[in-house]
């Protein structure tokens, strides 16, 4: 997909545009973005103040990309590590932050395509993007699932990026067995999916 463009006006004067280029966002700029370890906000007593990482995780990866969250409406972190002069820089939820892409806020940034959690995997195998699971997992003290989660999809070795491939293949292939004993719910209760195709680099030239 090559760079978008826009024309915009320069002055009063008929006539007077000037043609901007926008840079299309790829997948393996996020994918690289993407944090290898847990980014920790720390309360006063050092603790990490967030349980949840998916959508700080993700929101940074967009950030190092150009991506700055503008006209974002959800609730932005405190205690960040990486402040600047507007404040906190990541989402921390995930379907506020689905929300926002589903402005298609940056270009490269698609449609979201929405599935089911029992056939999701089938729709977006050999696909690359960001996914979004709907109500799979119970908060504490909740009888209902009510927990989302947001991440990187490389669909053609079936990853995500907060899981890697080993994590990501148990959650998939053995859930049932994976939540028994690890405790990692189950992706496919999910009550929907949402999933954005970002393309590849190579297909931005």
């Amino acid at each position: 997909m090559p760079n978008e463009s826009l024309q915009v006006k320069t002055s009063s004067i008929s006539g007077s545009k000037k043609t901007l280029e926008k840079k299309v966002i790829c997948f393996e700029q996020l994918w690289d973005a993407y944090p290898d370890d847990v980014i920790i906000h720390k309360a006063e007593h050092g603790s990490d103040i967030f349980d949840n990482h998916c959508a700080i995780h993700l929101s940074h990866a967009l950030y190092l990309n150009g991506i700055l969250l503008k006209g974002y409406k959800g609730t932005r972190c405190w205690g960040c590590p990486q402040a600047n002069g507007q404040g906190g820089i990541h989402a921390i939820r995930a379907q506020e932050l689905a929300d926002y892409l589903e402005t298609q806020p940056f270009a490269g940034c698609p449609k979201a395509i929405r599935l089911s959690g029992d056939t999701f995997q089938e729709n977006i195998r050999g696909k690359k993007g960001i996914i979004f699971f709907k109500d799979y997992w119970r908060r504490d003290g909740e009888k209902n699932y009510t927990g989302d989660h947001i991440d990187l999809w490389k669909g053609n070795i079936s990853t995500l990026a907060s899981n890697g491939w080993f994590k990501t293949w148990l959650r998939l292939h053995l859930s049932g067995l994976y939540e028994d004993y690890f405790g990692v719910s189950d992706l496919k209760r999910s009550s929907s999916v949402l999933f954005w195709e970002i393309h590849s680099c190579e297909n931005n030239n």
